[in-house]
């Protein structure tokens, strides 16, 4: 359902008012949770959780995203493109032990869905009134040195297709405004930002932000969240795969680096421990076609100075 280059984009609408059916607008309360040595954040698109078509038929989603999502133990989770009628706080896809989903926001395809540890939702301060497809939540930690530390994380889906790098800027732009509305010196976005190479100095540039794969690194074997490439192993039979085939056997096939971790705020956020691709391997040995989503996922370990 997603970045199509050379077909249709499945899903495609337009931006819409922000939706508001998933516990929204927390207020901050109590005593704020300790800043942890490390911060754990995991994006994926979803692909509006539907099968994919080399999936066997009756197959559910569900479990296998819970699975994935968990694997990493992060405190925060941002997911793309999940369905309109999947962002009720009671669907199965939230019923993750441990977590608590704190806010949406309807993006060009679906919806952007932000996702904390349960002790820390009550923290929360979410933001989803933003003119661009994002959702938004503040929190303040207490730190050793005594006082406290705000962060702002956040979940977004940019405008899709080459053409529209513009159109992406800009939605960066409105959304960096409204975290800076929060007070917060340290934020974290992650998401699927359909973003091209030849965007990124200006994003890093002009808007001073910082990008978690080049902070690892620029690790080659974790570039690309879009890869709907053959790569059966030289050796092997012709087209046995592995194959991310979610949209089936005649996909146009091509990489790209479409789902992104930026972040400001060198004083907290010392440098990144781990950057690495999820959701990229055949659910199945003996499916190497089917995947669980269309894109990757990522998981980011940033160390802290607390």
């Amino acid at each position: 359902m997603s970045n199509l280059d050379n077909n249709e984009h499945i899903g495609e609408r337009p931006v819409t008012p922000p939706v508001g059916s998933v516990s929204m607008n927390y207020n901050s309360r109590g005593t704020p949770p300790p800043l942890p040595n490390r911060l754990v954040i995991v994006s994926l698109n979803v692909a509006g959780l539907k099968p994919s078509k080399a999936a066997p038929d009756g197959w559910d989603p569900i479990p296998a995203f819970h699975k994935e999502l968990l694997k990493y133990k992060p405190h925060i989770i941002c997911l793309q493109e999940v369905p309109s009628d999947s962002t009720e706080q009671d669907h199965s896809l939230f019923v993750l032990p441990g977590y608590e989903c704190v806010g949406s926001r309807s993006s060009h395809c679906e919806n952007v869905v932000l996702m904390v540890l349960k002790e820390w939702a009550s923290h929360v301060v979410c933001t989803s009134n933003i003119h661009a497809p994002a959702v938004l939540g503040t929190m303040e930690f207490s730190v050793v040195s005594g006082g406290t530390q705000k962060i702002t994380f956040g979940s977004c889906h940019l405008a899709p297709f080459q053409e529209a790098k513009g159109k992406r800027f800009n939605q960066m732009k409105i959304i960096l405004e409204k975290i800076q509305q929060t007070n917060s010196d340290t934020m974290i976005l992650a998401g699927d930002y359909n973003m091209r190479q030849e965007e990124d100095a200006k994003v890093e540039k002009d808007l001073n932000l910082r990008d978690a794969w080049k902070e690892a690194g620029s690790p080659q074997d974790q570039q690309y969240t879009w890869d709907s490439c053959d790569r059966t192993p030289k050796g092997a039979p012709p087209g046995s795969g592995p194959h991310n085939q979610y949209h089936g056997p005649d996909t146009y096939q091509y990489t790209s680096r479409y789902d992104r971790v930026y972040f400001r705020g060198d004083h907290i956020l010392q440098r990144v421990t781990n950057f690495q691709l999820i959701a990229n391997n055949p659910l199945a040995d003996d499916n190497p076609f089917h995947y669980l989503s269309d894109h990757y996922g990522i998981v980011t370990t940033f160390e802290v100075f607390k």
